[in-house]
C-alpha cells in the first residue's frame, strides 16, 4: 500500500509479477488458483508459473480455464536452463486478457497457446 499524507492509506496497486511454482496438482486447486490470480492481477501483472506435469487431465483443465481468463504463453524448452528443460516441466507466462494486448508481438522465448 502507498501511504498518503496524514497517515492515510492509499490505493493498493496490483503486483508487477506473481511467481508460482508447482501449484497445479488437482482440478479444484487449478480453479481456485485461477480465481485468486484473477483477483490479484492488474492489467500489467505478469504471472510466471513453473509446473511439473503430473496429470494430463489436471494440466488440460488448468490450461482450458486459464485460456478463458488470461493470455497464456509456454516457454520453449530450448530457452530453459538444461537442468529444467525436461518434457515433464513447463514454464508459463500469463497476463489478463485486454483489448490493448491484441496487437502486441509474441514473447521471443515463448509460444502462445
Amino acid at each position: 500500500r502507498e501511504g498518503g499524507e496524514g497517515g492515510e492509506e492509499g490505493v493498493r496497486r496490483p503486483p508487477e509479477y506473481i511467481l508460482c511454482a508447482d501449484l497445479v496438482y488437482s482440478p479444484d486447486v487449478a480453479s481456485e488458483l485461477l480465481l485468486a490470480l484473477g483477483e490479484l492481477c492488474g492489467a500489467g501483472t505478469c504471472v510466471l508459473l513453473a509446473q511439473e506435469l503430473r496429470s494430463p487431465d489436471v494440466h488440460h483443465k488448468f490450461l482450458e480455464e486459464a485460456l478463458g481468463r488470461f493470455e497464456v504463453w509456454r516457454a520453449r524448452r530450448s530457452s530453459l536452463h538444461p537442468a529444467f528443460a525436461s518434457p515433464s516441466v513447463a514454464l508459463y507466462l500469463l497476463r489478463q486478457r485486454s483489448a490493448a494486448d491484441a496487437g502486441e508481438d509474441e514473447e521471443e522465448d515463448c509460444s502462445p497457446l
